[in-house]
């Protein structure tokens, strides 16, 4: 019967309307197609698209909130529901979301700050106080990616280049007002519209700083109306709020306050429905709004949403196929550049992005290099977000690449945890903070200090000088002061007594960065050392040297993930000679060299290491400057208690994930294990693979936001056995 009421209703507007147009031409009433917000349940949306295209409806209007916005702009870009559905299945969804650059694109030193600050989380230091960042992540990938999406169907991402009217609401976070967004850069306005609040940060456009507009009104029919639509067909992602049985950790707790923000909005819209609109609600059960990695079910569950509305859909598109309607068709063209310019909001020099760009103007524009020129300028870890907009200019195309400040300025706090144990007779904690200025010049030197407390305290300082605006060549200088405790172990692992370890260095060094993989330095170093007994070793005299040496070293690191790496490679050689001072506690001339590998094997990874320390001065005295032992590092015996002139290492370890690793919130256990040979040497004659400790261990671990953390069992062939639970980065 509705069906019926449908077509006729239809047939008469259509005929009344024709008549105040034009009488040998039949036009129709308009359809508004509302797409409601709901994160990755909004994927479901283009399930419903694909239907209606079937069905040979063409909505006339399209209005989305948060999610709907996306799948919206995307459509009347010029994409088809079939096109879509590709994008979804394409899309690694878990990769958009999370901020970092793939390690294989991190500028070198960037690198190695993950090595002590596992933490990434930054707190500024401003004028103003500590400054925290808006949200969780800055959506520097999901913000290009959008960006290339629409720019491909609509070069300049304009709302004036879509083939139909398109709106997209957000919420004014000053008064939580509804905002519409239907001109401008069509990117950020649908990326306001998405800034779900603590996640991603707001967006400010004109005079409005904007959030997720689901707070405001998640299924906006009334703008739909208000734009001219006769007929409504709304998607509504809704669900009921869950039982209290079911709330089981913030994120489901955060999850209820929104559902009830977004339900109440949400009832009041659709009592505007009338009874020739369509509602479409997708069974969701089952599903969560960060289920990204479910692309393909959601978009079947859109379109079964749709099939349980066909005869109202196929009444609409029987009373709409002798009614004429512009279509406007839209073709993937590659933009001329005849221009590049930058949009620099930061203090970072213009010169330092200009190095780092290989596109060109005057040519058409290449993708895949802009990509990749934006992600290696993302490695510097300089912006908060590099994005790029195509401007019409009267002479073409321009390019414009703009780069936002990060939240925390160039002076900000970062933390680091570490901690070991072996249950037994010893055990580590270390915490550190460190302050980093940057871009005190513009070639972009910057200076760094470190305190740590705990079983090492110590305290750093550098001074680094890039050469170049590319920042390839440096010089540095630094202060390091550190206080070490170690013990002296038998041949029984039992402790002998404790070492005090003071130490003060100063440190001078030339270097060069090698692309993103390495870097070389050489340089000078003066150290002041002073040793005493801590425990045991009664009448040890006091100890105080000094010495100046050189030094040259090399690092490798091409993992692609610092605390479970699945391919790449890292090492170190570093050779070390005093040139004068009276330093007789360590040797005078070392040579030290590691080799890691991370590659695919038997459903998990295999990491070969090798390790050799060799003294080269062999008439100097000491007690040794090579040590071993401890979780990964002869299992079973106690961390450092085997000291040495020479060392010789190797060790094969191997793990494998045992929960899902997918999806956008993801701590995955790994189960694995190790088997490893070494030892230290006095002499180098006595270097002999039967003369090595042979050792393994079995452990479970996972990824943390403090770092990967182990728990572990370690023995080695004589029966040395120790359990560990370590707290940090093995490699």
């Amino acid at each position: 019967m509705r069906a019926l009421f449908l077509v006729c209703l239809l047939a008469v507007s259509s005929t009344g309307m024709a008549q105040t147009t034009n009488p040998t031409e039949t036009t129709r009433p308009k359809i508004g197609l509302v797409l409601g917000g709901g994160g990755a349940l909004g994927l479901s949306h283009v399930g419903v698209i694909q239907r209606l295209e079937e069905e040979g409806i063409r909505p006339d209007i399209v209005v989305g909130t948060s999610i709907g916005a996306v799948v919206g702009a995307t459509y009347t870009s010029g994409y088809s529901g079939a096109e879509l559905s590709v994008l979804v299945d394409d899309l690694d969804w878990e990769n958009m979301f999370a901020d970092a650059s793939h390690r294989s694109r991190l500028n070198f030193r960037r690198k190695q700050d993950d090595v002590d600050f596992p933490i990434r989380l930054k707190i500024g230091i401003g004028k103003d106080g500590l400054k925290l960042p808006r949200g969780a992540i800055e959506g520097q990938k999901l913000y290009f990616e959008l960006t290339r999406l629409i720019n491909t169907r609509n070069p300049g991402a304009r709302f004036s280049n879509l083939d139909r009217p398109f709106k997209a609401i957000a919420t004014d976070l000053e008064n939580k007002e509804t905002v519409i967004l239907s001109e401008g850069d069509l990117t950020r306005a649908v990326f306001a519209s998405m800034a779900v609040p603590g996640i991603l940060p707001p967006v400010q456009i004109g005079d409005h700083l904007l959030v997720d507009g689901g707070l405001a009104n998640n299924l906006p029919i009334s703008i739909a109306r208000q734009m001219g639509a006769d007929i409504i067909i709304a998607v509504d992602l809704s669900r009921p709020p869950k039982l209290a049985v079911d709330i089981n950790n913030v994120f489901d707790v955060v999850g209820q306050l929104a559902a009830f923000i977004t339900l109440q909005q949400a009832e009041k819209e659709l009592e505007g429905l009338t009874e020739i609109d369509i509602l479409i609600k997708p069974d969701l059960t089952g599903f969560s709004p960060i289920d990204f990695e479910k692309g393909k079910e959601l978009v079947l569950v859109g379109r079964q949403a749709a099939d349980t509305v066909l005869p109202e859909l196929q009444s609409l598109a029987i009373a709409i196929q002798s009614a004429t309607v512009e279509e406007v068709v839209t073709t993937a063209a590659t933009p001329f550049i005849v221009a590049i310019e930058l949009d620099n909001q930061t203090s970072t020099s213009d010169e330092l992005i200009w190095s780092n760009l290989h596109i060109e103007a005057n040519k058409p524009l290449d993708q895949q290099q802009l990509a990749q020129d934006i992600t290696d300028l993302y490695g510097y870890d300089l912006f908060s977000r590099v994005d790029y907009r195509l401007l019409e200019q009267e002479d073409g195309t321009h390019l414009q690449l703009s780069l936002q400040e990060q939240a925390a300025g160039d002076g900000f706090l970062r933390f680091g945890f570490a901690m070991q144990s072996n249950f037994e007779n010893e055990g580590a904690f270390n915490a550190q903070v460190s302050y980093t200025r940057r871009n005190l010049n513009w070639l972009g030197a910057e200076w760094r200090s470190v305190l740590r407390i705990g079983n090492d305290p110590a305290f750093s300082t550098e001074w680094y000088q890039p050469l170049s605006a590319r920042q390839d060549w440096f010089v540095s200088a630094g202060l390091d002061a550190v206080r070490t405790n170690f013990s002296l172990f038998d041949d029984t692992n039992t402790s002998l007594g404790e070492f005090r370890f003071d130490s003060l260095a100063i440190n001078t060094a030339l270097g060069k960065t090698i692309g993103r993989v390495g870097e070389f330095r050489i340089g000078a170093e003066h150290n002041w050392i002073r040793v005493e007994r801590s425990i045991g070793f009664a009448g040890f005299p006091k100890q105080s040297e000094k010495s100046t040496n050189m030094f040259a070293r090399f690092r490798l690191d091409t993992f692609d993930s610092l605390a479970f790496p699945t391919s790449g490679w890292q090492g170190q050689v570093s050779m070390n000679a005093s040139v004068a001072g009276d330093f007789d506690t360590f040797e005078d001339k070392t040579l030290s060299f590691q080799l890691v590998h991370a590659l695919p094997f038997a459903g998990g990874t295999l990491i070969p290491n090798i390790e050799a320390g060799l003294a080269l001065d062999e008439s100097a005295g000491g007690i040794g400057s090579e040590s071993l032992g401890g979780f990964l590092n002869l299992s079973g015996l106690a961390p450092s208690s085997r000291l040495g002139n020479h060392k010789a290492f190797g060790s094969l370890i191997w793990y494998r994930p045992v929960t899902d690793t997918t999806g956008l919130i993801s701590w995955p256990l790994y189960l694995g294990f190790s088997l490893e040979a070494g030892n230290v040497f006095e002499r180098l004659d006595d270097i002999r693979f039967s003369n090595m400790t042979k050792a393994g261990s079995v452990f479970i671990a996972a990824p943390t936001p403090i770092g990967p953390v182990y728990l572990a069992t370690g023995i080695t062939e004589h029966g040395d056995t120790s359990v560990y639970l370590f707290v940090g980065q093995t490699f």
